[in-house]
């Protein structure tokens, strides 16, 4: 079985996680955070298609992340972006609330 919608669909998927990826080890390497459950990232996406493609699915869960804001807007300067994801871009937040135990 093949579905080219689909699979275009997890593509892009799999390149968002890996800038919000990419962001939150930077942030583990200066100690900001200890895992990227602590985390909750401002993920920008330039493309609308892209940013659509996120809407039906808990990105959270995706990346690994307590919680997560994705925006469907050009990534600001400042933003953790990787060479070949232009159109993505992550500024890393800590997560609100306790962690459970």
């Amino acid at each position: 079985y093949k579905n080219d919608n689909l699979a275009e669909k997890w593509d892009v998927i799999r390149k968002i996680r890996r800038v919000v990826t990419g962001a939150l080890e930077i942030e583990r390497q200066e100690k900001r955070i200890g895992s990227s459950l602590e985390a909750a990232p401002v993920v920008y996406i330039a493309k609308a298609d892209w940013f659509d493609k996120t809407q039906d699915l808990n990105m959270a869960d995706i990346c690994i992340t307590s919680q997560i804001d994705i925006r469907n807007e050009a990534p600001p300067t400042e933003a953790f972006t990787l060479d070949d994801v232009k159109e993505v871009g992550v500024t890393p937040a800590l997560a609100v609330g306790q962690k459970c135990r």
